[in-house]
């Protein structure tokens, strides 16, 4: 396994012992523009979606916005609240990265919000495990 200095030598176990790159978070009431704007510009997948004081209410993706393009619905007069998904599967920062590959896979989805203390605090991605699951950090990318 490569690794880099400051990488445990078992290897990176737990989501909360690696960075993640995926910090977008939407609000329900966010129009389906700027969500889709977001998602393109920093090249994500998708986001949670959380209500006011940071809990999870629902996940966006950027198939949830096509879907609903396909529908005929014009995304600047749609709330991400109506267009995103309201049973996001989410994990916690002690869950270990195996758990979350096994997530990703068995769900066919690209990213996982992760709680702390009953709010959103990052997103975790497929890509995200891998530089992980590897011994690398985020700097490899730089």
């Amino acid at each position: 396994m490569m690794t880099l200095q400051g990488t445990p030598e078992q290897g990176f176990q737990t989501v909360k012992e690696i960075v993640t790159t995926n910090a977008l978070c939407f609000r329900a009431d966010a129009d389906g523009v700027s969500a889709a704007m977001a998602l393109l510009t920093a090249h994500a997948t998708g986001a949670p979606v959380v209500d006011h004081n940071g809990v999870l209410v629902g996940f966006v993706s950027e198939l949830d916005l096509l879907r609903a393009m396909d529908r005929g619905e014009r995304l600047g007069e749609r709330q991400v609240g109506e267009i995103m998904r309201k049973d996001p599967i989410s994990i916690s920062e002690d869950t270990p990265l195996v758990t979350a590959s096994r997530l990703l896979d068995d769900y066919r989805i690209l990213v996982l919000p992760v709680i702390r203390d009953g709010t959103v605090v990052s997103s975790i991605t497929r890509h995200d495990l891998l530089r992980a699951r590897v011994g690398l950090g985020p700097q490899i990318e730089e």
